[in-house]
């Protein structure tokens, strides 16, 4: 996928994220948070996957970077497409 066109895509989930409502977000939030934490702490036990508990939350939301992403590409377009939707947090 191109960097020209990732971005749209974002910001389609990320209005359709903005519209599902707070209860909803929070919810996703806690759950999204709870995966960071989990890996975190994986990591520090020395875990063979610590990432999988984030990328099991990712895959049940259809949005696991495209193979071969750069992670600074990732976060470049995740922030092009809170521009593009009005938020910046």
């Amino acid at each position: 996928m191109t960097a020209a066109v990732e971005p749209g895509r974002l910001a389609a989930e990320r209005l359709a994220w903005v519209r599902s409502g707070p209860d909803a977000q929070r919810a996703g939030y806690a759950e999204l948070l709870a995966a960071a934490r989990a890996a975190v702490a994986a990591a520090a036990r020395g875990d063979a996957d610590p990432v999988g508990w984030v990328r099991d939350v990712l895959a049940r939301r259809g949005q696991l970077p495209e193979p071969g992403a750069r992670p600074g590409h990732v976060v470049a377009d995740a922030r092009s497409a809170m521009r593009l939707t009005g938020r910046t947090s």
